[in-house]
Protein backbone atom coordinates (compact mmCIF):
# COMPACT_ATOMS: atom_id res chain seq x y z
CA UNK A 1 0.00 0.00 0.00
CA UNK A 2 1.19 3.57 -0.93
CA UNK A 3 2.00 5.89 1.78
CA UNK A 4 0.10 9.40 1.12
CA UNK A 5 2.77 12.08 -0.21
CA UNK A 6 4.10 14.65 2.83
CA UNK A 7 1.86 17.55 0.70
CA UNK A 8 -1.09 15.00 1.31
CA UNK A 9 -0.23 14.44 4.61
CA UNK A 10 0.51 18.53 5.65
CA UNK A 11 -2.57 20.06 3.33
CA UNK A 12 -4.96 17.40 5.95
CA UNK A 13 -3.16 18.40 8.50
CA UNK A 14 -3.79 22.47 7.71
CA UNK A 15 -7.47 21.90 6.74
CA UNK A 16 -8.22 20.19 10.08
CA UNK A 17 -6.16 22.72 12.05
CA UNK A 18 -8.39 25.48 10.25
CA UNK A 19 -11.32 23.92 10.72
CA UNK A 20 -10.55 23.63 14.25
CA UNK A 21 -9.85 27.11 14.96
CA UNK A 22 -13.41 27.97 12.90
CA UNK A 23 -15.15 25.83 15.17
CA UNK A 24 -13.85 27.51 18.19
CA UNK A 25 -14.59 30.99 16.85
CA UNK A 26 -18.22 29.60 16.45
CA UNK A 27 -18.36 27.95 20.25
CA UNK A 28 -16.73 31.30 21.56
CA UNK A 29 -19.46 33.72 19.59
CA UNK A 30 -22.46 31.04 20.58
CA UNK A 31 -21.04 31.18 24.05
CA UNK A 32 -20.83 35.09 24.38
CA UNK A 33 -24.51 34.63 23.30
CA UNK A 34 -25.87 32.71 25.70
CA UNK A 35 -26.46 29.58 23.55
CA UNK A 36 -23.68 27.33 22.93
CA UNK A 37 -23.95 24.56 19.89
CA UNK A 38 -26.23 26.96 17.95
CA UNK A 39 -24.25 28.06 14.78
CA UNK A 40 -23.63 24.19 14.23
CA UNK A 41 -26.87 23.32 14.69
CA UNK A 42 -28.07 26.22 12.68
CA UNK A 43 -25.78 25.40 9.62
CA UNK A 44 -27.07 21.82 10.12
CA UNK A 45 -30.51 22.48 9.68
CA UNK A 46 -29.80 25.25 6.51
CA UNK A 47 -28.15 21.87 4.94
CA UNK A 48 -30.48 19.33 5.59
CA UNK A 49 -33.62 22.24 4.66
CA UNK A 50 -35.16 21.77 8.11
CA UNK A 51 -37.04 25.27 9.55
CA UNK A 52 -37.12 24.77 12.95
CA UNK A 53 -33.13 24.92 14.23
CA UNK A 54 -33.09 21.82 17.14
CA UNK A 55 -29.81 21.80 19.04
CA UNK A 56 -28.87 17.75 19.36
CA UNK A 57 -25.96 15.80 18.94
CA UNK A 58 -26.94 14.38 16.24
CA UNK A 59 -27.41 17.67 14.60
CA UNK A 60 -24.16 19.14 15.72
CA UNK A 61 -21.72 16.04 14.92
CA UNK A 62 -23.54 15.90 11.27
CA UNK A 63 -22.18 19.36 10.57
CA UNK A 64 -18.95 18.88 12.29
CA UNK A 65 -17.97 16.22 10.11
CA UNK A 66 -19.06 17.94 7.69
CA UNK A 67 -17.16 21.16 8.08
CA UNK A 68 -14.24 19.10 9.07
CA UNK A 69 -14.50 16.63 5.47
CA UNK A 70 -14.89 20.17 3.93
CA UNK A 71 -11.49 21.90 5.52
CA UNK A 72 -9.83 18.34 5.35
CA UNK A 73 -10.62 18.17 1.35
CA UNK A 74 -9.94 21.93 0.98
CA UNK A 75 -6.61 22.03 2.59
CA UNK A 76 -5.22 18.88 0.67
CA UNK A 77 -6.35 20.45 -2.69
CA UNK A 78 -4.38 23.93 -1.85
CA UNK A 79 -1.02 21.81 -1.09
CA UNK A 80 -1.38 19.91 -4.42
CA UNK A 81 -2.27 23.31 -6.03
CA UNK A 82 0.75 25.74 -4.27
CA UNK A 83 4.00 24.00 -5.53
CA UNK A 84 2.59 24.12 -8.90
CA UNK A 85 1.92 27.83 -9.08
CA UNK A 86 5.06 28.89 -8.31
CA UNK A 87 3.99 31.22 -5.19
CA UNK A 88 5.68 31.08 -2.11
CA UNK A 89 2.87 30.37 0.95
CA UNK A 90 2.92 32.50 3.42
CA UNK A 91 0.23 34.15 6.27
CA UNK A 92 -0.89 37.18 3.69
CA UNK A 93 -2.30 33.94 1.02
CA UNK A 94 -3.52 32.11 3.66
CA UNK A 95 -5.66 35.00 5.04
CA UNK A 96 -6.92 35.98 1.46
CA UNK A 97 -7.68 32.19 0.51
CA UNK A 98 -9.34 32.18 3.61
CA UNK A 99 -11.29 35.40 2.79
CA UNK A 100 -12.19 34.32 -0.60
CA UNK A 101 -13.07 30.56 0.18
CA UNK A 102 -15.41 32.32 3.24
CA UNK A 103 -17.00 34.91 0.54
CA UNK A 104 -17.42 31.54 -1.81
CA UNK A 105 -18.88 29.34 0.37
CA UNK A 106 -21.36 31.90 1.65
CA UNK A 107 -22.84 33.26 -1.62
CA UNK A 108 -23.47 29.93 -2.94
CA UNK A 109 -25.11 28.88 0.26
CA UNK A 110 -27.40 32.19 0.09
CA UNK A 111 -27.65 31.23 -3.94
CA UNK A 112 -28.35 27.18 -2.93
CA UNK A 113 -31.21 27.78 0.20
CA UNK A 114 -31.82 31.38 0.22
CA UNK A 115 -31.03 32.01 3.59
CA UNK A 116 -28.51 34.95 4.60
CA UNK A 117 -26.61 32.81 7.61
CA UNK A 118 -24.89 36.05 8.73
CA UNK A 119 -28.49 37.81 9.50
CA UNK A 120 -30.01 34.84 10.74
CA UNK A 121 -26.97 34.09 13.23
CA UNK A 122 -26.64 38.27 13.94
CA UNK A 123 -22.84 38.42 14.06
CA UNK A 124 -23.11 41.53 12.80
CA UNK A 125 -24.61 42.99 16.35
Amino acid sequence: MRRPSSSVIRGALAGILAATALALWFLLIDALQGRPLHTPAFLASVVLDIEQVRISTGMVVLYTLLHYIAFTLLGIVMAELLPRIRFAPNILLGAVLGFLLFDVAFYAGVIATGVDVVDVLGWPQ
